[in-house]
């Protein structure tokens, strides 16, 4: 009777521990206290506070440039870009820690409570890789063979997509898809490995 219940307590414990975890499947305005503060990247994960109505409460978790506090990345050496706020100060979040980069920088670890439109969440990435993955292979093979995602890191993406960019059509939202599919899928991240099946034309 006693393991039973302290199973049924461990149980609950880690439901209520549980994170409720989306990503924003388009870019979206991020709300504090009513007002726009910045944007919200696709595919930035966020965790699920509370939803009412339109909108939705969620955390997120990143760190800024101590010098730059407007953008939000990933980490210090995966700098993904989950946020761009709206101004340089006094954007809501809370400083958690802060550490030094190679070349002396100071990074402030941070965390921060807002709301985005709950119609700008979804569960499934998996369903915006296909769609991101779909439109790299269409798209991005024409001019020559195909990268795969884990030839270059995080950190590399942008620069070598933007220098792709002048010659595809597509729309800001598309380019914006398929660059967060190719850093989430880079040589430095755990989605690296899904990507060994993607073929060169």
């Amino acid at each position: 009777m006693l393991r039973k219940l302290l199973l049924v307590t461990v149980i609950l414990g880690a439901s209520l521990f549980a994170k409720d975890i989306a990503y924003l499947n388009q870019k979206s305005s991020l709300f504090l206290k009513g007002k726009k503060v910045g944007e919200i990247l696709t595919l930035s994960p966020v965790i699920i506070l509370e939803k009412k109505g339109k909108m939705t409460k969620i955390q997120i978790k990143g760190m800024v440039s101590q010098d730059y506090e407007q953008e939000l990345v990933k980490n210090l050496n995966q700098r993904e870009t989950y946020v761009y706020f709206d101004k340089e100060k006094g954007n809501g979040f809370k400083t958690l820690s802060k550490k030094e980069d190679a070349y002396g920088g100071v990074w402030l670890e941070v965390t921060g409570v807002y709301k985005v439109k709950t119609k700008s969440l979804t569960k499934d990435k998996n369903k915006l890789y296909e769609q991101a993955k779909n439109l790299y292979a269409k798209t991005c093979s024409v001019c020559h063979g195909l990268h795969n995602p884990n030839e270059f890191m995080v950190n590399q993406w942008p620069n070598t997509f933007k220098s792709m960019e002048p010659r595809v059509a597509l729309n800001k939202s598309q380019k914006l898809l398929i660059l967060k599919y190719l850093q989430q899928h880079a040589k430095d991240t755990k989605g690296a490995k899904n990507t060994k099946d993607t073929k060169k034309h």
